[in-house]
């Protein structure tokens, strides 16, 4: 393989030659699967079909062959939540909750800012901005709090004096993850560029920096041994470059000096029929392996501590004991002052478990639930419920607006409605009618020289409180008004919701789910392991209590354990997609991420190495009705967009919010032909699965390209690449995105009773697809916001 071409050759074994035949023909699609030899003839794939290849004569002939598919597509009953609903809710999105030193308070962010909460009393505010601060951390003295916020455009670290609430700047080059020295002198942090992190420690006083590592894999919150003489984080531990997934081990790393190389007892989970036991333990394995400056260390023999997050390995205060989330549920293991296991681990929780942190006398864990934040107690097992009651209210629209429409596009129609007034009164659209000057009361909008659409959906991206205050902005601007997260911190999607639907920040609507349900070795950091089916019920249980709106299943979960996971989320009404065409197909699954998209089976079911699809995907997709997302832009379609047409990037937004985008894609004269031909093949899916009568919604998997200018140049590269119709993109990021998701009532057209999220373009998009570039207005639940006001 090459790029942009296959080929299929033989290479003579006899001693003394070294030559090579080719066997395929010019452009041939030679599927990437082993060839069997039957006597003198070759057989292989290629071009969606079985070929058997004379080595003699050098002839070809095609197996005919045909397979039916059953494919069972479950009816149920889809729950969806209430978007209409005004009463006050408690918040839910509490987000990296932290016991203070004495045991006494617990700091945390909700609803878009810090709060402190003495245990048993109502919290009170820390900050109050519109800014994202997250990932608070006591002082060992109980008088200061770290956290990081993006109030200076990036996050950086602050630290916040309790006693007069002073505030100062730490760091100016970013920083994650703060953890504080056992002297209270330093902190210890991550400095990310992409997924490469670095392990820093920065002095309080003179603001000196040591970075003691760099290249790791999207790092875990770091932990302090108790001495202060090295540090321990989740990292990333590969088996082999054959595949990028792995496993989450402990990193030790030494602060000064080095780790003396010794190898310790380690321990690991004992298989209990039935799934583990709170009394279940861990039991002696192997060895750990250590170098000079850094060490894994062997809580649990091939199975993930942490999930590189907040989830710990996290060290007690007086030393004797490590605390971490594996399995979903949280664990204890004794260590002596060097970190080695010294005894079985104990498990703690007997339901999901999140942001465990140790109070200053090492007797009790507070962590974070599903159903609220719970504290343990280490010699007896009791656990408390710490009640946090943070009410919050949707905020609502209380205009009335008369919008005097030229034309627009209702999200369904082949065709314009031309000079209507379109009354919108709090959040819905009351009224549409013909054009009536006497319906020009109040606030009225003159639109009639230009082109409105239904609000855009961005169906694929993952956000989260990384993208920051600006995110929202960025997302309005390019009129999406609603967003779909198939992946992501469960709390933090919980705190978009709530600190966007109260107002606190802007920004679109937002649906989405916890992070992908995987199999035992993973990739991504924050993706929890499925080890066993007897976790899939703790998982739905989340997804019920925090009313999840998706499923995603992901590259390492087995097919047998997929289908169940399927079977799961339909019975509490919840939809699932994957990467996955067949058999998540015949499993019932409802959706497909990614025209290509990585595979357990290592290869792409949808296309081939040249980005070819065939009769079987198309019919699948199309008969079955799952949706597919295609995001073609991550696969070379944006970087073209941006060569065919650079003046994509002649807008204020991208100079404002990504002044960077126009310098980072570029393709080499010579390579741009294959390249060109690569976008093409993946982009006429789409079109395909559509003239089948399939359902395709649009998505980008930002943040790999910019958010919001990734959809638009979605959108253009389907038409232009793929020759979808103008209009059959428009319903794909509208009302066809809206139904997919299970709200097709509710927003995504525009239809008298429908939630009023509306854009406004210069041009008509279903005559020039690059009209979407235009918007000179959004409104989101009958808010309008203009470009320039969301500029600054």
């Amino acid at each position: 393989q090459s790029h942009g071409s296959t080929t299929l050759l033989t290479r003579s074994i006899n001693l003394g030659t070294n030559t090579s035949k080719l066997i395929s023909s010019p452009g041939e699609d030679v599927f990437p699967f082993r060839t069997s030899l039957l006597g003198s003839q070759l057989a292989y794939t290629s071009d969606g079909k079985i070929r058997l290849y004379h080595l003699d004569n050098e002839t070809l002939k095609d197996i005919p062959f045909t397979a039916s598919v059953t494919i069972n597509r479950p009816q149920y009953p889809r729950a969806s939540r209430d978007l209409a609903a005004e009463e006050a809710a408690t918040a839910r999105g509490i987000i990296s909750p932290a016991i203070s030193p004495d045991g006494k308070k617990v700091v945390f962010t909700a609803l878009g800012d810090l709060w402190i909460m003495k245990i048993g009393a109502t919290p009170e505010q820390l900050t109050d901005d519109k800014y994202v601060e997250r990932e608070p951390a006591w002082a060992p003295n109980g008088n200061f709090i770290a956290y990081t916020s993006d109030r200076t455009g990036t996050f950086q670290i602050w630290i916040q004096d309790l006693s007069n609430g002073e505030l100062s700047q730490l760091t100016s080059e970013g920083g994650s993850f703060p953890t504080w020295a056992p002297d209270g002198n330093s902190i210890a942090y991550i400095e990310s560029e992409g997924m490469d992190g670095s392990l820093k420690t920065i002095s309080i006083s003179s603001g000196s920096i040591k970075t003691l590592r760099t290249n790791l894999n999207d790092p875990g919150r770091p932990t302090w041994a108790p001495d202060g003489s090295s540090i321990v984080l989740s990292a990333k531990w590969q088996y082999s470059t054959r595949f990028r997934e792995g496993i989450n081990k402990p990193l030790q790393i030494e602060i000064d000096g080095r780790i003396a190389s010794r190898t310790t007892l380690s321990y690991q989970s004992e298989v209990v029929e039935g799934g583990p036991s709170p009394e279940t333990e861990l039991q002696p394995n192997s060895k750990s392996i250590s170098n000079d400056s850094e060490r894994w260390l062997e809580f649990v023999s091939h199975g993930s501590v942490g999930s590189r997050n907040t989830d710990g390995p996290i060290w007690s205060p007086n030393g004797h004991m490590m605390a971490y989330i594996a399995e979903g549920v949280l664990w204890i293991i004794p260590v002596d002052h060097q970190g080695d296991p010294v005894g079985p681990s104990r498990r703690l929780t007997a339901e999901l478990t999140d942001d465990p942190t140790w109070a200053g006398d090492s007797q009790s864990i507070l962590y974070l639930t599903p159903s609220g934040l719970k504290r343990i107690w280490i010699s007896d097992g009791q656990v408390d419920s710490i009640p946090l009651l943070l009410d919050w209210e949707k905020k609502t629209s209380t205009q009335r607006y008369v919008i005097h429409s030229g034309a627009f596009f209702d999200g369904e129609s082949e065709s314009l409605q031309r000079e209507k007034d379109i009354v919108i009164d709090s959040d819905r659209i009351a009224m549409i009618s013909d054009h009536d000057e006497s319906l020009h009361q109040g606030t009225v909008i003159d639109a009639s020289q230009g082109y409105i659409t239904p609000g855009f959906i961005e169906a694929h991206t993952h956000e989260g409180m990384e993208g920051g205050e600006v995110s929202g902005r960025i997302w309005l601007s390019y009129g999406i008004t609603s967003i779909r997260n198939p992946t992501g911190d469960p709390y933090e999607m919980m705190e978009l919701r709530e600190s966007i639907g109260s107002g606190r920040r802007i920004g679109p609507r937002i649906f989405g789910t916890g992070n992908s349900v995987d199999g035992s070795r993973i990739y991504y950091a924050g993706v929890p392991t499925l080890g066993s089916p007897t976790e899939i019920p703790l998982e739905m249980k989340r997804a019920d209590l925090l009313k999840y709106d998706l499923i995603k299943t992901y590259v390492r979960l087995s097919d047998s354990m997929q289908k169940e996971v399927i079977k799961s989320a339909h019975s509490i009404g919840i939809p699932v997609s994957s990467h996955e065409l067949y058999p998540a197909v015949a499993n019932g699954a409802d959706g497909v991420e990614h025209v290509r998209g990585t595979s357990r089976r290592g290869y792409s079911t949808k296309v081939s190495e040249l980005n070819r699809s065939y009769q079987d995907v198309i019919d699948l997709l199309a008969i079955s009705g799952m949706t597919l997302t295609p995001t073609i832009g991550i696969y070379g379609a944006y970087e073209l967009v941006a060569v065919d047409d650079p003046t994509i990037f002649d807008d204020p937004r991208v100079a404002k919010f990504f002044p960077e985008a126009s310098l980072d894609h570029y393709i080499p004269a010579d390579r741009l032909p294959n390249s060109r031909k690569l976008v093409e093949e993946m982009a006429s899916l789409p079109r395909k699965v559509v003239e089948k009568g399939g359902v395709i919604i649009m998505g980008t998997d930002t943040p790999i390209n910019p958010r919001g200018l990734s959809l638009i140049s979605e959108m253009q590269a389907l038409v232009e690449y793929g020759h979808m119709t103008n209009l059959d993109v428009l319903r794909a990021t509208t009302s066809l995105s809206a139904k997919a998701m299970g709200y097709g009532t509710e927003f995504g057209s525009i239809k008298e009773g429908m939630l009023a999220d509306l854009i406004f373009l210069n041009e008509n998009p279903l005559e020039n697809i690059r009209a979407v570039r235009n918007v000179r207005w959004a409104m989101k639940g009958g808010e309008i916001f203009t470009v320039e006001e969301l500029l600054h």
